[in-house]
């Protein structure tokens, strides 16, 4: 089909309602991104770059209602676009696409038309596999520490004795773990704890008398902390982050067994933290689908690049003594665990409201607008979210303009 068949060709978009619309259409363009492994050796100059398979794709819309029953159109739209189920939509120029819409904005100022713009973002089919029928934090706290176990055992008995090469490079990737994360705390009862933390894994490793297991364990108790930590969850998260990136960024200067070994358990057993994270203690974080999203693309970035990393350490075959391949019982554990809590973010996001926008086609209130998108109670709670989600100050108080863009939830 030719660019010109394509272009006549109506836009249909059927929500989450069942219902379809044929709006025109304009400004088509679509972003793919990659998961993406960067390598950068001393020794080279460059960076390799390992690419896996494609995310979801964006789209933004922009899509036009004119007539004189334009304005009926954009509002049987707006309703249908409140289902939280995704979208099927038949593109001109990208054909099938389920998607699901990551914000929308409706514009009515000019008289003979309904402009809606937003992002648009591709979704799999969530099937019985995904489906979360038990208390998600409570198995994700389970599994974590079932994980956490599991590399524990075996690296004892992979690693029985720790030599005093491999317990200084523990200590030292645990300093700049420490360094770097307690520069973001800002409760004096949790820098005290991790300040807790870290002496006791030091404690362990310079202990003549402490087994393999104690010690893992006690960098495991040390990397898993900031879970607890009262912080937002977005800042727990880019924690648990800043910890990954510090020891992966040694990866080029593992050439032992052990030293890969260590590296497995430590950067593995913080990826099962930012897992344990993403159900703890979150708030209203998860309120908004713009809110769950960012945290399941952080989660799933990081355990995609902690195997690609273990993939660049493994050796060619396990016949040398000191050959290095991952632990198959302690990857399979976590693997386990972060697809049951993406598929319980995913759940939640389902669930969670979506951001709407509107340009005001006329001067208004307050009021008149959190009435319009909430309803009105006797103790003004939905002005008062109102006022919050737009930032609403002093100088628009009795009086919003012609032209300004509102926030709403659905």
């Amino acid at each position: 089909m030719s660019w010109l068949d394509r272009i006549n060709t109506d836009l249909t978009i059927t929500c989450g309602d069942g219902k379809s619309y044929t709006p025109q259409w304009i400004n088509a363009s679509k972003a793919v991104e990659y998961n993406i492994a960067e390598f950068d050796f001393k020794e080279l100059a460059g960076t390799l770059v390992y690419r896996g398979q494609p995310r979801g794709r964006r789209y933004a819309i922009e899509v036009i209602f004119q007539g004189a029953d334009h304005l009926d159109n954009a509002s049987a739209f707006e309703t249908s676009a409140n289902n939280p189920a995704a979208w099927q939509i038949e593109h001109p120029y990208y054909g099938q696409l389920r998607v699901q819409p990551a914000g929308l904005v409706f514009d009515n100022q000019d008289m003979n038309i309904s402009r809606i713009t937003g992002m648009l973002i591709e979704t799999l089919t969530l099937n019985g596999a995904t489906a979360v029928s038990v208390s998600a934090p409570d198995k994700i706290a389970a599994d974590q520490q079932s994980t956490s176990d599991v590399m524990a055992t075996v690296f004892a008995s992979d690693v029985p004795d720790l030599k005093v090469v491999d317990q200084n490079a523990l200590k030292s990737s645990s300093l700049s773990q420490y360094k770097a994360v307690s520069a973001k705390i800002i409760q004096s009862a949790d820098a005290a704890a991790y300040f807790n933390a870290y002496n006791e894994l030091i404690g362990k490793i310079n202990n003549p008398i402490s087994d393999t297991v104690s010690i893992i364990r006690a960098v495991h108790a040390f990397s898993v902390l900031p879970y607890r930590f009262s912080d937002l969850l977005v800042n727990r998260i880019n924690m648990f982050k800043l910890q990954f990136d510090i020891i992966s960024n040694n990866l080029g200067n593992l050439f032992t067994r052990t030293s890969k070994k260590i590296y497995e358990n430590q950067a593995g057993i913080i990826v099962s933290g930012m897992a344990l994270t993403s159900v703890t203690n979150v708030g209203d974080a998860y309120e908004t689908v713009t809110g769950v999203l960012p945290v399941i693309d952080a989660l799933v970035n990081t355990y995609d690049q902690y195997m690609t990393n273990l993939d660049s350490l493994q050796s060619p075959n396990g016949g040398d003594p000191d050959s290095y391949i991952p632990d198959a019982d302690g990857v399979s554990s976590l693997s386990d665990l972060i697809s049951f809590t993406v598929g319980a973010l995913l759940d939640i996001a389902v669930q969670s409201k979506q951001e709407r926008s509107i340009i005001l086609g006329a001067d208004s209130n307050i009021i008149l607008l959190a009435k319009r998108f909430y309803g009105l109670d006797n103790e003004d709670t939905t002005i008062d979210k109102f006022m919050a989600t737009n930032n609403i100050g002093l100088n628009e108080i009795l009086e919003i303009k012609k032209g300004r863009k509102i926030v709403y939830y659905i």
